[in-house]
Parts: C-alpha cells; sequence; structure tokens
C-alpha cells in the first residue's frame, strides 16, 4: 500500500501510520525506554535473520558485478552509468556503487 499514489495523498494511510505512532509513543512512556528497547531490539534481529535467509536463498556466495545507465537527468546530462558490484559472503553483504558515475544535478529518480 502506498501513501501517496498519482500525486493523490492516501489519508486513511496515513492516520493509521500516525495513530500507530502515537501508540508507540505512548508505549515508550508507559513502560520506559529500557523496557521497550528488548522487543525492537528482537524485531531488528528477526527482520535482519529473515532478509540474510532469504537473500542467501536466492543469490549463493560469490561476486557479481552489473551496470545500468539512465539515458537522461532532463537537465541535459547524460548518460549516467550506474556499476553496482555486490560481494556475498558467509555473514556479509556488501554493495559497492564507487564505479558509478558521478552524481549530476538533475533531479532524484527515487
Amino acid at each position: 500500500m502506498l501513501i501517496a499514489r498519482d500525486g493523490r495523498f492516501n489519508d486513511e494511510l496515513f492516520r493509521v501510520f500516525v495513530r500507530n505512532s502515537r501508540f508507540l509513543g505512548e508505549l515508550f512512556v508507559r513502560f520506559g525506554v529500557a523496557t521497550m528497547r528488548d522487543p525492537f531490539d528482537q524485531l531488528v534481529a528477526r527482520t535482519r535473520a529473515a532478509v540474510r535467509q532469504r537473500f542467501r536463498a536466492l543469490i549463493p556466495p560469490g561476486d557479481y558485478r552489473f551496470a545500468d545507465a539512465i539515458d537522461s537527468d532532463e537537465q541535459g546530462h547524460g548518460p549516467v552509468t550506474l556499476r553496482y558490484r555486490i560481494a556475498v559472503g558467509a555473514d556479509r553483504i556488501e554493495l559497492d556503487t564507487r564505479d558509478s558515475d558521478d552524481q549530476v544535478p538533475g533531479r532524484s529518480i527515487s
């Protein structure tokens, strides 16, 4: 579900986000940061393990390189080549973009 689509804001989703954020704030006030830290640490650890497991199921250990190009930044610059190196190790996944072209002044496409 997107918070915005085609320039239109999803008010209902935003209200859910705010309501849940308020609820989390209330939990921190009620139980304290020290008590709330453990569940969040567990959530981060479980998420990290799940992502690593899924990633390893898709991509075996090794060194991978690929590139793609953006035709233009709509301000007269381009093409811009993005070069990636992914190193998948036993306990680490590294993404290296150092060989990509330099940043151009056009707007972001993210």
